[in-house]
């Protein structure tokens, strides 16, 4: 059983007298006071991490057009419409949600952009005069009329960066070079378009009324346009309005496209002109590097390779050590892709992210990026309520949940932000910062020239990791550092392609995990990397995870990168799942996805929710974990008389959740009762760590623990914190044949149960009713101190050369034959490299 003493996060408030309600006589529990719990829109600044105050997050797919969800929005019957369906809505109905008392409309430009992208590996598509004669056909005011529902759904900004969401990054001299080439080659301007046509080699036929090649075969041009997406009839006409003007109309044939066919017709590079979007570019410079720079090819399925771009956006990411050397170099790459063209940008969007406000309060606009975050929501002044979010039509259903290969919009937006934890976040009033500490503090430790264990490292830099002690998984495994060192090389994050310190070797060891030793074949990984986390660290050297205290990483790394701490803000994954399973499995096969990982199917959560129930046609539901790490007591309210005794019945159980897939079949979350737990409980002034009294559970029967909590001795009127602090052991199984390595083996493990509920001591006769002034923002909590070392015997883990055993008893992980391809959303793409 931990003591948690300084590694508890507790939320620190300001609360303030609003008024009396007398002879409240009976005990109540779950009555919510919450943070501002009169505001139904949040300022990004008063975002707090603690939370949640709903019990079911449900995000639904199965509406079939836009009509239906724009009327459930309007009813009530849904609480939130996603930007991505908004901008499939007409002028007037998005204006109606606008002027709707019941509804808020958040509308800002945010960091996405739409445009036509060319495909490099044919010609004409690779001469840039061709690229310019295509910008120089495209009307920007029709765009901005049509496409762009006449500015409600962006701007027409031409740049490969809008200045006024990223203003650190672009300065005026810039900016008027890239005006200048764009007047100078991009512009609207018809007769210029024609000459392009005649400098790129093609040549106008008037008799058969078309361009042709220099040889006088019939120029053919396919351009996908993707249905529903910012209008769709609209791009097809403004570029054939174009066409005409210059005579192309009988060269270009379009192709309409679902949106969840994108990501097959970019890998098979099918097209000529596509046209989709990116969207969630909040860290623009390593985003590029993958978009634009070395990663383009593998990320954007365009063939666009320029060692210009790619020596500039390499040196600003991987390499410059401050902020204008990034800036300097960034800017210079910006110039080269505007003259280079790879795209036709179209417009810089806004994020028309329309929520239902009548009885919900507490969403959080986040700058830039809409209503993402729903930690501070709650439906009236309860704990218990349901928030429902519309993602999109059935298309936008996602394909799979998979961690290691899906990078689709809507995959990416349930399993990262609610699964698994990461590292760092970064906060609504400034979502391009990632450097906000969540299950980990750090530090950040400039080495100039020093060996570590056997690796050199010159003007390197190390960041050390100390974890919080009270976080678990959903089976109550805790969550320490030795996950995230695991995490780190299981994805392959330094982006190897051998035993990075043996290179004639194809495995290296990553450590010992679930008593067994964990070899990965880097070689199998690197022919078909993770398009999310393949190089996710560049420079990586090593990692130590020290033998006395597995809540502490250490990482080096080979540069003093401005984004080295970005870098390493990634997620963690369990490896009490993960060893059980082999790569190829998370990989499509034959187009079908089955995301299972261990015998019973389960997958991770509890951050802060997990996946509760899975309908591939119509949505999938999430529920709070109780025992997420920064959950607020307060959501647990418990009000009894001051001076008299509460028992506190605890029923503890484990949440095994398997919502999806095993085999082709249907599973479902279950509970596990827990009886063979021993435990505390530890009361604490609310936003306090201070234990002020201890006192042992008693366990009644099965999974039911209680402990009587005498309250004369705490203040009247004032909330308490009562964290339930509680040890247990259950069975884990390595499951070896999901390798093809033979056999299995069962182990006992230590698993932890924690809850958080508050008590208040009230006046027999008079309740004062404390809330959160909802005119100040809330005050910092303060992150814990590193964690004293904890006794334990854990293996250090440094990833040096290792040779593989032969023995059957090795977890072999060979990561081979996985086709890796850049999940694109069907509509505007969530990139999430850091």
């Amino acid at each position: 059983m931990h003591t948690l003493l300084k590694t508890i996060l507790v939320v620190s408030m300001l609360l303030i007298v609003v008024g009396l309600v007398t002879d409240i006589t009976t005990q109540a529990s779950g009555v919510l006071i919450a943070p501002h719990s009169t505001l139904h829109v949040l300022p990004a600044t008063y975002y707090t991490l603690y939370g949640p105050y709903i019990q079911n997050l449900n995000y639904l797919w199965q509406y079939t057009t836009t009509l239906p969800m724009y009327e459930a929005l309007l009813n009530g019957q849904v609480q939130v419409l996603n930007s991505l369906p908004t901008t499939q809505l007409s002028q007037s109905q998005i204006a109606s949600l606008k002027n709707n008392p019941n509804l808020y409309l958040y509308d800002s430009q945010t960091f996405s952009f739409i445009f036509l992208q060319f495909n490099f590996k044919y010609y004409p598509e690779n001469n840039t005069y061709f690229r310019w004669a295509i910008s120089d056909i495209l009307n920007p005011s029709s765009v901005e009329s049509q496409i762009l529902e006449g500015g409600l759904l962006g701007a027409t900004i031409p740049f490969y960066i809008n200045p006024s969401v990223y203003p650190s990054y672009i300065n005026s001299t810039t900016l008027t070079e890239l005006s200048n080439i764009y007047n100078a080659h991009e512009s609207y301007n018809i007769q210029r378009a024609k000459t392009y046509l005649q400098d790129a080699g093609l040549v106008y036929n008037p008799s058969l009324g078309e361009w042709t090649y220099s040889n006088g075969t019939p120029l053919k041009i396919t351009i996908y346009i993707q249905e529903g997406f910012y209008n769709c009839p609209a791009w097809e006409s403004i570029i054939e309005a174009g066409a005409q003007q210059v005579g192309l109309q009988n060269n270009i044939q379009f192709i309409p496209y679902a949106a969840s066919q994108l990501e097959t017709i970019l890998q098979e590079q099918t097209y000529d002109i596509i046209n989709y979007g990116w969207e969630g570019i909040t860290f623009i410079v390593p985003e590029y590097y993958f978009i634009f720079g070395p990663g383009a090819p593998y990320n954007s399925f365009n063939d666009f390779v320029n060692s210009t771009i790619n020596a500039q956006l390499t040196q600003a990411y991987t390499a410059d050590p401050t902020f204008s050397q990034v800036v300097n170099n960034f800017q210079n790459a910006l110039v080269e892709l505007q003259y280079t063209e790879p795209y036709v940008i179209l417009g810089w969007n806004t994020c028309p992210e329309p929520v239902y406000t009548n009885n919900y309060y507490g969403y959080v606009s986040s700058l830039g990026d809409g209503i993402t975050n729903f930690q501070d929501v709650h439906e009236g002044f309860t704990s218990n309520g349901t928030l429902n979010y519309v993602i999109g039509t059935y298309d936008f259903a996602p394909p799979n949940f998979n961690i290691y290969f899906e990078n689709f919009y809507s995959s990416e937006l349930i399993w990262e932000v609610y699964w698994y934890p990461s590292t760092l976040t970064s906060l609504p009033s400034n979502p391009t910062l990632f450097n906000t500490p969540y299950i980990a503090n750090y530090t950040v430790i400039h080495i100039p020239n020093a060996t570590v264990n056997g690796h050199l490292i010159i003007n390197g830099t190390e960041i050390v990791y100390n974890f919080v002690h009270n976080a678990t998984w959903l089976n109550g495994m805790p969550v320490t550092a030795l996950d995230y060192n695991f995490t780190i090389w299981y994805l392959d994050m330094g982006g190897f392609s051998s035993n990075p310190y043996n290179p004639s070797q194809d495995t290296v060891f990553i450590g010992d995990y679930c008593g067994e030793p964990v070899y990965i074949n880097y070689t199998a990984e690197a022919s078909d990397p993770s398009p999310i986390w393949f190089d996710a660290m560049p420079n990586l050297v090593t990692t130590i995870v020290p033998s006395n205290n597995p809540y502490q990483i250490q990482i080096y790394f080979n540069t003093t990168s401005y984004f080295t701490l970005c870098d390493t803000d990634e997620v963690v994954l369990p490896p009490y799942l993960f060893v059980n399973i082999n790569p190829l499995e998370l990989a499509p096969v034959d187009g079908q996805y089955t995301y299972h990982i261990t015998e019973l199917g389960e997958v991770p959560g509890g951050f802060p929710f997990y996946p509760y129930s899975y309908n591939a046609s119509t949505g999938i539901t999430l529920r709070t974990y109780a025992g997420y790490f920064q959950f607020n007591p307060l959501a647990n309210l418990i009000n009894v008389s001051a001076g008299s005794s509460y028992t506190l019945t605890v029923n503890m159980t484990q949440i095994v959740s398997a919502p999806y897939l095993y085999n082709g079949k249907p599973t479902g979350p279950y509970e596990v009762p827990i009886s063979n737990a021993s435990g505390v409980i530890e009361i604490m002034p609310y936003g306090s760590s201070k234990v002020i009294e201890t006192i042992p559970l008693t366990h009644v029967s099965g999974s039911i623990y209680q402990a009587t909590i005498s309250t004369s001795g705490l203040s009247p009127n004032t909330p308490y914190t009562i964290f339930v602090n509680a040890t247990y052991s259950a069975p884990i199984t390595i499951n070896g044949s999901a390798l093809s390595t033979g056999g299995t083996h069962t182990m006992m493990t230590t698993r932890y149960f924690y809850r958080w509920y508050s008590i208040y001591p009230y006046s027999p006769t008079v309740i004062p009713v404390k809330v959160i002034n909802a005119t100040q923002p809330l005050k910092e909590v303060s992150f814990p101190s590193a964690p004293a070392p904890v006794t334990t015997n854990v293996t250090k883990v440094v990833p040096p050369s290792a040779v593989v055993p032969s023995n059957a008893s090795t977890l072999d992980i060979s990561m081979i034959a996985i086709t890796v391809i850049l999940s694109l959303i069907g509509v505007v793409v969530v990139l999430k490299f850091k």
